[in-house]
């Protein structure tokens, strides 16, 4: 009998076979946790999968400081405070130099309204030789800014951008600072800001904006400048690239649908404000300026019903 040689496999199923094998290999392959898979879930927004990770990493001893402040983060994304609290304290306790949980410590505190002891892990920061002291200033700034001391939060941001021209976040916050008219939310009393200077905030925004491009708020607050002195042009131009960023944020929406109300264009203003509130339906701004639309453009039933459901949301009990 003539032997044979055996036939080689056929080039496809070999292919077949071989992701098989593949397949058989990765899911036989044990977990291991890592740094960078932890890192992934969080730009994810997948917090529950940061958590996930950062407790397996843990659990294998692994007390890295970025651990310990990825998971603190998640915590708060959640709204587990005083979970992240903790990790954020072990962080601080375990390694004193690392300037990242003391920062996002200090955060926790100031807006737990803790704001000595905000000031006292920020001067901790200011202590040490590290990149972040821009970061801590801006901090130390909005805690003066919330406690009416105005002068003093423009000092510690010109305290950021003389440490670190660079920032544009340091840049932003001296515009924001310098075109207030009073302090919307009411923690200032509602006092006028003695620093308006909307020249100044022009040039602090331009720098902001130069410095990233793709720094949303920076647009938005540089178009509210505009439209204040009358450069409705300009304004227009630096809300739409705004939305063009964040498309999603009703604030945005908002200010836009103000600025079509101004210059009557009542149908463009209803359309934002419509947006606006399938964005954030809890914000009364939102139902104010729909209703004015309507009101200006004849429609007088939508616009009681938008104010009486403005006046609800207002004088609802905070939560």
């Amino acid at each position: 009998m003539k032997a044979t040689l055996p036939q080689p496999i056929p080039k496809t199923k070999a292919l077949g076979l071989l992701s098989i094998l593949l397949l058989y290999l990765v899911a036989c392959k044990p977990y291991s946790p890592s740094i960078e898979r932890m890192q992934q879930e969080w730009l994810k927004e997948d917090y529950l999968g940061t958590l996930v990770e950062a407790n397996a990493l843990l659990s294998l001893g692994d007390t890295q400081c970025n651990v310990l402040v990825l998971r603190a983060a998640a915590y708060r994304k959640i709204l587990k405070e005083e979970l992240a609290k903790r990790d954020l304290l072990t962080a601080s306790r375990l390694f004193p130099e690392c300037a990242e949980a003391t920062l996002e410590l200090a955060r926790l505190y100031a807006q737990q309204g803790d704001t000595s002891a905000a000031t006292t892990y920020l001067n901790r920061i200011l202590r040490q030789n590290n990149s972040l002291k821009p970061l801590a200033y801006i901090e130390l700034a909005m805690i003066r800014f919330m406690q009416d001391n105005f002068d003093s939060a423009l000092n510690e941001l010109n305290k950021a951008t003389t440490f670190d021209s660079l920032n544009a976040m340091a840049w932003y916050y001296k515009g924001y600072l310098r075109s207030r008219f009073v302090d919307p939310d009411g923690s200032s009393g509602k006092k006028p800001f003695s620093l308006l200077s909307f020249s100044e905030a022009m040039h602090h925004f331009n720098r902001s904006i130069a410095l990233n491009p793709q720094f949303a708020d920076a647009w938005f607050q540089r178009a509210i400048v505009h439209l204040n002195e009358f450069r409705d042009a300009q304004g227009l131009a630096d809300l739409q690239q705004a939305l063009k960023l964040d498309p999603i944020n009703a604030s945005y929406h908002v200010g836009r649908a103000e600025y079509y109300l101004r210059i009557g264009n009542y149908k463009a203003a209803i359309a934002d404000a419509d947006s606006a509130i399938r964005l954030q339906p809890g914000d009364y701004s939102a139902w104010e300026v729909r209703a004015s639309a309507y009101r200006k453009s004849g429609n007088a039933f939508r616009a009681q019903h938008d104010e009486q459901r403005a006046r609800q949301i207002r004088n609802a009990p905070k939560p």
